[in-house]
């Protein structure tokens, strides 16, 4: 397959503007690689290849779930109407104080790989559902708890509960819960991803795995690199997922600029891009985002998610790079129904 972003032969190349037919020209060999461009991790190195970025942002685009899904179970923002910013955060270059790196791109690369919404959603620990989804036929998990909430059943012999009420699931085989959790019954009445030892009275750090005694009585954890996040205690006392050694929580999933940091919150926890680490700032145009130093183009510029033939002018890193759809299988869709150009 061919990946057309650090190609020369594609320098001097202009890009028709699909409204009005004038061109805009980018000179694509500005992110070569040794040109030093961006001081964050890898030279320019993202969570995926080129290729994987394309493919989980195809995925995105058809697939509603995946989007929230993502965020909320490992405090990644997609963009489901702008191609490139969503290719951005997949493949543009991460600030160097960012933990969790290999855990996060292994759910992100996991969804890209997928061939359907379904796949794609399960390569996360928790997401959202569809209400026709085939795992909740005939299910029925009681009434609601007292405050509310489903109560869940068991699925997948244990390794996964699912709460067809409110329409999500929790697969306990993920690398984010620790080795051993499955599917019980707590003491409430509710179902979890819990561990099968004793719920014990602390709460302790194994390195990056949080574990804890539950308000089910039961013993359970999590993997806090999963979602960028540190496991310690801060000044406060809380033994927790840390973001630079504080715990953050937060109630609204969703990305915004809190001067030159993103903010990422996932409903539970706020992750933090410390853009200005690596001599970038937050743009909050689309979805917030670290621009890069020495960036030559951002998604929002002019020729930017265009196609010419099955090729799309993308931005990622601070640079454009063009990239063939048909290597990938697909065809560059010009924009429609509130979408940006995309591979599709």
């Amino acid at each position: 397959m061919a990946i057309l972003g650090a190609c020369t032969t594609f320098n001097g190349l202009s890009v028709p503007d699909q409204n009005t037919g004038d061109a805009t020209t980018f000179d694509v060999s500005a992110g070569e690689a040794g040109d030093d461009a961006s001081p964050f991790v890898d030279g320019g190195g993202g969570f995926l290849s080129l290729e994987d970025a394309v493919r989980f942002c195809v995925n995105a685009f058809n697939c509603p779930n995946l989007a929230f899904s993502t965020i909320d179970a490992i405090d990644v923002p997609v963009d489901t109407q702008h191609f490139s910013s969503c290719v951005d955060w997949m493949n543009g270059a991460l600030p160097p104080d960012r933990v969790g790196i290999p855990q996060t791109a292994q759910a992100l690369e996991c969804a890209a790989k997928a061939t359907t919404c379904k796949a794609a959603v399960d390569c996360m620990w928790f997401g959202f559902i569809d209400p026709t989804d085939s795992r909740c036929v005939g299910v029925d998990s009681g009434p609601l708890s007292d405050a509310g909430y489903d109560r869940g059943v068991c699925i997948e012999d244990g390794g996964g509960v699912i709460y067809c009420k409110t329409g999500t699931i929790e697969h306990c085989g993920n690398a984010y819960f620790p080795s051993g959790s499955i599917c019980k019954a707590g003491s409430d009445g509710n179902h979890y991803c819990d561990l099968t030892i004793p719920c014990g009275t602390t709460t302790d750090c194994n390195g990056s795995i949080l574990t804890f005694c539950a308000t089910n009585g039961d013993r359970s954890g999590h993997d806090c690199a999963v979602g960028g996040f540190t496991c310690g205690t801060d000044i406060s006392g809380n033994t927790d997922c840390l973001t630079n050694g504080t715990l953050r929580n937060c109630s609204t999933p969703g990305a915004t600029c809190s001067g030159d940091t993103v903010d990422v919150c996932d409903g539970i926890y706020s992750a933090a891009y410390d853009c200005a680490a690596a001599g970038g700032t937050c743009d909050s145009t689309f979805t917030a985002r670290c621009t890069r130093p020495k960036g030559t183009c951002t998604p929002s510029s002019p020729g930017i998610d265009k196609c010419t033939g099955d090729s799309i002018m993308l931005c990622s890193g601070g640079q454009p790079q063009a990239f063939d759809c048909k290597s990938i299988g697909l065809k560059c869709m010009p924009a429609a129904s509130g979408q940006t150009g995309h591979c599709g």
